[in-house]
């Protein structure tokens, strides 16, 4: 089995950041099928798996039963374990089966997570032949084709059946690869048992917060291409959406006052962002020596900083790299010269530009609200908004920010494609719409044990609201794919160190005034001061294609209207 550090579990005790729940796997030898499954699970959940017998199931916060249809091993009844022991009963195919598309109905049911509730998703794994059905009074939580294939028993602590049993990870797979469209059954009732089994070291609910990021507009005109921007702001007005407009930082040179009015009057439903530097072609990705990277971001901060002081608006300090493509060197830059994040859609944006080695496989990349990358800067996941939505439920249920993105030709036909998208993430829970700043600011779990609050960061720098009877704060972070970046915390004007363990990076107990807002911080061991690195020439090139790009998509609409006459 796995090898994590665990702390002893006393009941007796509160509990700590070091408490871990003991799940005991039946057969033993199924727990050891899915090594890296259960190892993956220990890091993203305060549990520990431990394969054991059917007659040995004492001491265990809970009891997962993995096996084929035989009666004997999955009928778990309530003389083998404790009443208030959950299990999940998982059925598994005795043979590999061939791969369908299906529908699974997920019920309306408030056992059922939020953003799953009433869904209707694809799945191209089979059901596991179950000789237990369903009995008068269980609750039906998902069904195929007619067929139940996850249900609750009737007035049971916690007993969950599912005909899909989770599947072990293949080598080069994330725990994130089984949760998406297409193959998800074997780990929803799992981590719905999980939640239950953790639910007093789980973190408070929170809203999900969402976005939408037009990549390439700037501010020369009230207008871009497709986008006007009076119009826009009415629509978002109206539909309670917010868009941030992802600005190339060359195009500061010249700002209309009108445009600029309109985004400094409406902030709940404009803002700006960072967009690459001078808009080449994959110009972040290139970046793979650190001197030309820190030379190359610095510029685009000081333009940025000048167009603020020409135009009086505000831009967040979120890079949206063009054509989705970012360096390890240039992300590892952003974090030393105090971006406050980046946001990409793609898994890996260096694979295909830097030379080996290669990044280390790591099973949790895209399963947290953001990850954490060279040393602390968080990569905020997005998706276009031209393809299926329903990716967007996994991102819900994993608590990540909902936000989507397009350029300005998607909306040749008009901004309904905003209002249904904005429409459909409402349809996943109570969400809150608000810039990439502000999601990077309000990225962070939050839970108490008595006067401490405890919170796990997945950004760079959070704002927290410290409660009246709060006097003490733990700071965590989870593990990330380059964790070997020296880091350091900054609460309020006061510092401290953050050390690595096994399950993440954790601080010691930070004394805080009760009642107060404070700003939590991670920072790099070497910073960057931007008035000390270089700053590079004008070069002609970057201006005339930066010229030519904005002409052509100003002109898109007006060639459309004379094609349609």
């Amino acid at each position: 089995m796995c090898s994590v550090m665990i702390a002893a579990t006393d009941p007796a005790r509160p509990l700590s950041d070091e408490t871990r729940k003991l799940v005991g796997v039946t057969p033993a030898l199924a727990a050891n099928k899915r090594q890296a499954l259960f190892c993956a699970l220990e890091e993203a959940f305060p549990v520990r798996f431990e394969g054991r017998q059917p007659t040995d199931l004492s001491g265990l916060a809970g009891v997962l039963v993995l096996g084929s249809a035989c009666p004997k091993l999955l009928r778990v009844d309530q003389n083998d374990v404790p009443d208030t022991c959950p299990r999940l009963v998982a059925f598994s195919q005795l043979e590999p089966s061939a791969r369908e598309h299906r529908v699974i109905e997920f019920a309306d049911d408030t056992r059922v997570a939020r953003p799953l509730r009433g869904c209707k998703l694809s799945e191209t794994s089979a059901p596991a032949p179950v000789e237990l059905d369903p009995l008068e009074g269980d609750s039906v939580l998902a069904l195929t084709e007619g067929r139940p294939v996850w249900w609750c028993r009737k007035n049971a602590a916690w007993v969950h059946f599912t005909a899909y049993a989770p599947e072990e990870l293949r080598k080069d797979e994330a725990l994130r690869d089984h949760l998406s469209v297409g193959h998800f059954m074997g780990l929803v009732p799992l981590l719905h048992f999980l939640r239950h089994v953790c639910r007093e070291l789980d973190w408070s609910e929170q809203p999900l917060r969402a976005s939408f990021v037009i990549d390439d507009p700037n501010l020369h005109w009230p207008s871009y291409g497709y986008l006007d921007y009076p119009y826009m702001v009415a629509h978002a007005s109206k539909h309670g959406y917010h868009v941030g407009l992802a600005m190339v930082p060359f195009d500061g040179w010249l700002t209309n006052r009108r445009a600029a009015s309109l985004v400094k009057q409406n902030p709940a439903a404009l803002s700006l962002l960072m967009h690459g530097n001078d808009h080449l072609s994959r110009e972040l990705a290139c970046l793979i020596d650190d001197r030309k990277a820190e030379i190359v971001l610095a510029q685009a901060l000081r333009r940025i900083a000048a167009f603020e002081r020409r135009s009086g608006l505000r831009v967040e300090r979120v890079m949206v790299p063009p054509h989705e493509a970012c360096s390890r060197t240039a992300l590892k830059s952003m974090f030393r010269l105090g971006f406050d994040g980046a946001c990409i859609g793609r898994r890996h944006p260096w694979s295909d530009q830097e030379p080996p080695p290669s990044p280390p496989r790591w099973p949790l990349i895209k399963w947290h609200p953001a990850d954490l990358i060279a040393g602390g800067l968080p990569i905020l996941p997005r998706y276009l908004i031209d393809r299926p939505w329903e990716d967007l439920v996994f991102r819900a249920l994993l608590r990540q920010p909902l936000i989507l993105f397009g350029h300005h030709w998607d909306f040749a036909q008009g901004l309904e494609l905003l209002s249904e998208a904005a429409n459909y993430i409402n349809s996943l829970g109570d969400v809150q719409w608000g810039s990439l700043g502000w999601i990077t600011r309000h990225n962070y779990l939050a839970r108490r044990e008595g006067e401490t609050l405890i919170i796990q960061m997945h950004s760079r720098r959070v704002t927290v609201d410290i409660a009246e009877d709060v006097e003490i704060l733990r700071v965590k972070t989870p593990n990330a794919w380059d964790d070997q970046s020296g880091r350091h915390l900054a609460y309020g004007a006061s510092h401290s160190p953050i050390a690595q363990h096994r399950s993440g990076w954790r601080s010691g107990a930070l004394q805080v005034t009760p009642g107060t807002q404070l700003e939590v911080a991670l920072g790099p061991d070497r910073p960057l001061d931007l008035a000390r690195v270089d700053t590079r020439g004008f070069a002609p090139w970057p201006a005339l294609r930066r010229a030519l790009a904005e002409g052509h998509a100003r002109m898109q609409p007006l060639t459309q209207k004379l094609a349609g006459r």
